[in-house]
């Protein structure tokens, strides 16, 4: 490969960095297992390793990517990756599943509602909305959409520290 973009950690670092043909570029956004770019270079004859994060990039120009980005869907050049819809009493099988990596795009699990109650059917209407990766700036960013533009009141926002 000449360019692999990685978000993993441990074995699997290594053997995503094993993929990159000399000469090739590894560009780490995970923040699991950031590695030392000399050691990297070291052990992976002329791979140049780099961690990149987001914010580096500063407010002004991460804007410009974002709108370059929705334009990109909008103009049906990018896809949504696909949804699976998974009933939480079924958690297990849909944790089984992410964990042979039997799945293509996201798993979602749902909460039915209660019995006697409307389901809430879009965003801003009365349930919680939960942020994956909600303390970084993109997540940030999305919060204050949601609340601002949306009306949501009810956010929780998850990190994997």
């Amino acid at each position: 490969m000449d360019v692999v973009v990685d978000s993993l950690a441990g074995e699997l670092v290594d053997a995503s960095l094993g993929l990159v043909r000399p000469g090739g570029r590894f560009v780490e956004l995970g923040k699991a297992d950031v590695r030392d770019p000399g050691e990297v270079a070291a052990a992976y004859e002329g791979v140049t390793y780099r961690a990149f994060d987001l914010v580096e990039a500063g407010p002004d120009r991460m804007g410009e990517m974002l709108r370059e980005v929705v334009r990109l869907f909008e103009s049906g050049v990018l896809t949504r990756l696909p949804l699976g819809v998974w009933d939480v009493r079924r958690a297990g099988e849909a944790f089984a599943l992410m964990s042979r990596a039997g799945h293509v795009g996201k798993l979602v699990l749902d909460v039915p509602a209660a019995t006697g109650t409307a389901a809430v059917s879009s965003v801003g209407g009365g349930g919680w909305v939960l942020v994956s990766g909600g303390s970084g700036v993109l997540g940030g960013v999305v919060a204050r959409y949601l609340v601002g533009v949306r009306g949501v009141r009810r956010l929780v926002l998850l990190s994997r520290g």
